[in-house]
C-alpha cells in the first residue's frame, strides 16, 4: 500500500466504510492487497495452514473463469489527463495466482496481470460496479487481488464490496464494467471549445438516440441512433450541425433516450 489510502466512513456502497484511495506520491503505484483465497476444494483443507484465514474455497479448477467485481466511486478525476496518459494513469484490479496455500506460507506468485478499468470520461462518479475476467491458470492453488491505483493515478477513489466468484462460460459480458442502472454524466470539459465528451451508462441492451438541442429545443446534431449493449460508453460532439457546420457559441442541450429511460443535461460552447 502506500501513505494515501485509509479506511473511511465519508462514503461506502454497502455498510458504514469504504477503502479510499487518493493521489499518488509521484510515479509509485500503490495498491492493497487481499489474503489468498483457496481455488478448488481438493486443496489440503483438512491440515491447519498457518496464515490461512479462507475458510471457504471458489471450487474452481483449471480453465474456469473467475469474475472480480468491485464497487467504486470516483471524485477529482481528470479524464483529459487520464486519456493523454494512458493506463499507467488508470486504476487497475490486479489478480494474482499462487502455487502456495497458505498467506504465511510464501508469495508463490507465477501468474499475474495489472487490468485497467474503463472509467467514464467526467471529473466524478457515482457508486459503479467495475469487473475482470481471468481464466483460471494450471498449477494455480489459490489467488488474491490487488486494487491497484497506477503509478500516474490522479483523484480520489472510493472501493466497496469486492467479490470473486466462478462464472458458467454461457453468456459471460465481455466489457469492463457492470452499470446497474441508466445514466447520462456531464459532458467534459463544460464549458468547452472546440469538443467534448459525453459519457453514459446501459445497465442492459438498448436502442440509444443521443441529440444535441438549441435552446430553444431546436434538433442541431444527432450522434448516436443505433442499439447497444451494456456497458459504459462515450461520444464527441465536435461543436457541428448534422450539416457540418460550426454552431454558435451559446448554452446547448443534450438529451439521451435508451430504453425507457430520458435524461437531458446543458453544456456552454464558448469561442
Amino acid at each position: 500500500g502506500y501513505e494515501n489510502t485509509k479506511i473511511t466512513d465519508e462514503a461506502a456502497y454497502q455498510g458504514k466504510y469504504s477503502l479510499k484511495f487518493e493521489n499518488l506520491p509521484g510515479t509509485h503505484d500503490g495498491f492493497v492487497g487481499t489474503v489468498k483465497y483457496l481455488l478448488d476444494s481438493s486443496a489440503p483443507l483438512g491440515k491447519k495452514v498457518p496464515g490461512n484465514y479462507d475458510i471457504t474455497s471458489l471450487q474452481a479448477q483449471t480453465g474456469d473463469l473467475l469474475r472480480i467485481s468491485v464497487w467504486l466511486k470516483g471524485e477529482d478525476l481528470d479524464p483529459v489527463e487520464a486519456a493523454s496518459v494512458g493506463d499507467q494513469a488508470s486504476f487497475a484490479i490486479t489478480p494474482i495466482f499462487h502455487n502456495t496455500y497458505g498467506n504465511n506460507e510464501g508469495w508463490g506468485e507465477f501468474w499475474s496481470s495489472d487490468i485497467p478499468l474503463k472509467f467514464p470520461a467526467v471529473t466524478s462518479f457515482d457508486w459503479m460496479q467495475f469487473y475482470v475476467d481471468v481464466v483460471v491458470r494450471e498449477g494455480a492453488t489459490s489467488i488474491s487481488v490487488r486494487l491497484h491505483p497506477l503509478g500516474r493515478f490522479e483523484g480520489t477513489v472510493y472501493c466497496d464490496l469486492l467479490e470473486i466468484r466462478k462464472l458458467d462460460l454461457v453468456g459471460v459480458e465481455t466489457s469492463e464494467a457492470i452499470p446497474v442502472q441508466y445514466t447520462l454524466f456531464q459532458n467534459y470539459p463544460n464549458p468547452f471549445n472546440p469538443a467534448t465528451i459525453i459519457s453514459y451508462t446501459l445497465p442492459k441492451q438498448s436502442a440509444v438516440s443521443i441529440k444535441i438541442f438549441d435552446i430553444l429545443g431546436r434538433e442541431v446534431r444527432t450522434l448516436l441512433n443505433s442499439e447497444q449493449g451494456a456497458g459504459v460508453y462515450k461520444i464527441e460532439w465536435d461543436g457541428r450541425s448534422n450539416y457540418g457546420t460550426k454552431v454558435a457559441s451559446g448554452t446547448y442541450i443534450y438529451r439521451i433516450d435508451a430504453g425507457d429511460f430520458t435524461q437531458s443535461k446543458k453544456m456552454i460552447l464558448l469561442k
